[in-house]
């Protein structure tokens, strides 16, 4: 027996005792036989009379059986995809076991029982009952265990019979097609393989014996002999690895099978050369423009705050100071007054003296950094520098104070807070920009007129939307059912809708209803005796009066109520809608009202390009000669053949050179005309005389220049003036120039006066002491007024303003 036990290798000789197996002496049955017990069982043998022969032939017949049963085992684990093992520990059984669970283990035995006659009764196979059933023996096991999340299916039943309802539908779907879904039925159809292997050694892949072993996946990298290599095939005897170098070409390494143990998985990512996109997004350059940017803005920005404060540039005050009254050193100059502005315990600003609309302006004070445009919030106070061309944005950092400890630094921007609606309290401030230099940078303005001690409150911020009716995108959503016309028509537009003009009509007699019920309610004309101003007209004047009365007006689109912006000009091209879902669902459904016959209309209609404009002056121009040809009028030069056919330049090119005046020519052709400047632009034109033609020679007046001179404080520094003028407004010149030069001379004489003085005082005419800011900028900002004057209306115009009112420039 021990012989036959030894050539089936289902004997085991050990030296260990049963303690060290953790096994009791006395309990052989929990650990391995020994030899003492086979010699036991052999002798038994022996004394029951067994022959020898057929105790081998049995225990070699269990033994091929148990072989058997294993190659079924690993056959069918193959199929197995639920580790339902890894996750039902013993205590799920322990609970299963408790008196609450009593109720719910009998009501799935009984499911599962009728379950089984179920399969029994239909004409499935037995591997066709076994899928649904063990579907529904895991389904039950898993919800009475409360784990149902973590099984392979991951979802969740309610009940049981919804488990029942699952298993019953399975079984029918089995029946028709022989699996679980059709899907999985079409797959079984095309797939070659359908019959199950017989034995473990018709299913040994050494492909898949190798990638199982060492863990290998096409496509993924390994290192082998310090190299960074990518697996790229694998076969029977062997696999190919790529290594691919910085420079140069890549290099295939292939291996064998049993080489394949001294590789090891790459986790860490890819060693690989950056690409120049990469390099020059981190290249000192580009840092270098950034932070050159961002110093600019910063010097701009304090530079705009200190003129706020009064000190006329950087370099005169040094210290830094808030602005008010402050004592300065006495070698420089600051501003003394009061605040602009004055803050409570609480935090709420108030205004410190009566300030009309627009007159106070808070300007965002604090360090300037480079934020990445993605985390920019929407409350950041963003600065916008001309050139900017980065994707990140310059944002002013928010400065902190504390005024009991009297450290840090206050900005009074951002202490201004939003009203809120039930705290009734009023907002009067609003927000706004402003330019200065190549700087563009958010303040905030008062909006009316303010008083001293008035509470300062910023108005709520709203979103409008700008619908502009060329827009592509806002044609787009527009037309969202009419797509087709839209991407047929060539630059899609919806400024010829009707409905939009209904729309426009509508937000102007709102605007009209609005002045009416505002001049009933105030009692007087909202624009006074009806005088106004002649360089505007009616429709700018009353837009400009409104605008200071409503800000926003409501209209009424088809049941909605729709929030629209005050419009900027008269001409209502600009609707801005309120970003309200409701409120753009209900204009744009307007509009969509007649889409479809804009588009259709648009695609009919022509554009005459400029070129063509330029042939039908050239047509006409040559119609015109042929016309005066056939009266036997003289004819003008003719025109080159490079012209372009507009009638500007046919004059120009009839400009040749020759002598300046009248002079009697040959009817039939003009005379060579010469200009007195090199520059200047002639004309000529035919003058009948007593019916004699005469070729005039027109030239505009030259242009004079005025130097002046701007003080003994930059004497290299001359403002030259370019003064179109004619000949009749040589007077009024000569007398404003003598005007401009007798400012010049009694406030540089005055200057010259102060200059040995340490500090740099000045007074105007009633004795008022004025600081060095206002005094350098007492010439410049009327002569600069002046010289507006005169380049927009002439020497005239501006000598009968500056007569009539001349405290306006001095």
């Amino acid at each position: 027996v021990l012989k036959v036990l030894e050539e089936h290798k289902m004997l085991y000789k050990l030296k260990l005792v049963p303690s060290q197996l953790l096994v009791h002496p006395q309990n052989r049955s929990g650990g391995l036989l020994n030899v003492a017990d086979m010699h036991a069982k052999g002798e038994h043998s022996v004394k029951s009379g067994a022959n020898e022969l057929e105790v081998a032939a049995t225990i070699a017949a269990a033994f091929e059986q148990q072989e058997s049963s294993s190659k079924d085992l690993k056959k069918a684990q193959a199929y197995i995809k639920d580790g339902a093992s890894r996750f039902i520990t013993p205590s799920d059984f322990t609970k299963l076991k408790q008196k609450a669970m009593l109720d719910k283990v009998k009501q799935a035995q009984e499911l599962l029982w009728k379950g089984y006659e179920l399969l029994q009764a239909s004409p499935l196979t037995l591997d066709q009952q076994a899928h649904p059933m063990a579907r529904y023996l895991t389904r039950l096991g898993l919800f009475l265990l409360n784990k149902e999340s973590k099984g392979q299916e991951g979802k969740e039943y309610t009940s049981l019979a919804n488990i029942t309802d699952a298993f019953t539908a399975e079984c029918f779907e089995m029946k028709q097609h022989g699996h679980l879904n059709a899907r999985q039925a079409e797959l079984a159809e095309e797939s070659d393989d359908k019959e199950m292997p017989e034995a473990l050694e018709s299913c040994q892949d050494p492909i898949q014996i190798a990638c199982k072993m060492f863990k290998l996946k096409v496509g993924s990298h390994y290192t082998h002999n310090g190299q960074v290599m990518k697996l790229t095939k694998v076969e029977k005897n062997s696999a190919t690895l790529v290594y691919t170098p910085f420079f140069g070409s890549a290099v295939d390494h292939t291996l064998t099978h049993d080489d394949l143990k001294g590789i090891k998985p790459f986790t860490r990512p890819v060693p690989h050369l950056h690409s120049a996109a990469d390099i020059a997004a981190l290249y000192p350059s580009n840092a270098m423009v950034k932070e050159i940017a961002r110093a600019k803005a910063q010097h701009l920005l304090h530079e705009k705050y200190l003129q706020c404060l009064g000190c006329h540039s950087v370099f005169c005050c040094p210290t830094f100071f808030l602005g008010g009254a402050l004592v300065a050193h006495p070698a420089h100059y600051c501003r003394t007054g009061e605040f602009d502005v004055v803050v409570s315990s609480m935090g709420h600003l108030f205004a410190n003296a009566d300030f009309k609309k627009g007159e106070l302006t808070l300007l965002p004070f604090g360090n300037v950094a480079v934020v990445a445009k993605e985390k920019v919030a929407k409350t950041s106070v963003v600065l916008f520098l001309a050139g900017w061309r980065q994707e990140d944005q310059l944002v002013v950092s928010h400065t902190k104070c504390n005024f009991e400890k009297a450290t840090g630094c206050w900005s009074p921007f951002f202490w201004c807070k939003e009203s809120k609606d039930d705290k009734e309290e009023k907002p009067n401030m609003t927000k706004a920009t402003v330019q200065y230099d190549e700087l563009t940078m958010p303040c905030i303005k008062n909006k009316e007129k303010l008083t001293k001690g008035t509470a300062l409150f910023l108005e709520p911020t709203e979103e409008y939307l700008k619908a502009q009716p060329s827009h592509p995108m806002i044609v787009k959503l527009v037309c969202k059912d009419e797509q087709e016309n839209f991407q047929k028509t060539k630059n899609a537009s919806l400024s010829g809708s009707e409905q939009l003009k209904k729309l426009k009509a509508q937000l102007q007699s709102v605007i009209q209803k609005e002045l009416d019920s505002y001049e009933t309610n105030q009692g007087q004309p909202l624009f006074g005796d009806g005088q106004q101003t002649a360089n505007k007209s009616k429709a700018k004047f009353i837009m400009a009066k409104a605008s200071q009365c409503f800000e926003t007006v409501v209209l009424d689109v088809e049941g909605t109520n729709v929030v629209c912006l005050f419009p900027p000009n008269d001409k209502f091209q600009e609707i801005m809608i309120q970003l309200n879902e409701d409120m753009l669902e209900a204009v744009f459904n307007f509009l969509a009202q007649d889409c479809k016959s804009t588009l259709e209309n648009m695609a009919k209609r022509g554009y005459k390009r400029k070129q063509e404009w330029a042939q039908d002056l050239t047509v006409q121009w040559e119609e015109h000669l042929k016309k005066e040809k056939e009266k036997g009028l003289p004819i003008p030069a003719e025109v080159p053949a490079d012209a372009t056919g507009a009638l500007f330049e046919v004059a120009a090119a009839m400009a040749m050179a020759e002598p300046v005046g009248v002079v009697p020519a040959d009817p039939a052709e003009p005379p060579a005309i010469k200009a007195a400047t090199p520059k200047a632009k002639t004309s000529v034109k035919r003058k009948e005389e007593d019916e004699e033609f005469v070729w005039v020679v027109e030239e505009p007046p030259p242009k004079k220049k005025a130097k002046l001179p701007m003080g003994p404080w930059s004497k290299q520094k001359t403002v030259e003036v370019k003064v179109e003028t004619k000949e009749e407004d040589d007077s009024d010149l000569n007398e404003l120039v003598l005007v401009i030069m007798e400012i010049f001379q009694r406030e540089s004489l005055q200057f010259q006066q102060l200059e040995h003085q340490d500090k740099y005082y000045w007074w105007d005419a009633q004795g008022k002491e004025l600081d060095q800011y206002s005094s350098l900028h007492a010439l410049q900002v009327p002569l600069q007024t002046l010289m507006s004057v005169i380049l927009a209306k002439g020497p005239a115009r501006a000598l009968e303003e500056f007569k009539r009112n001349p405290d306006q420039f001095h």
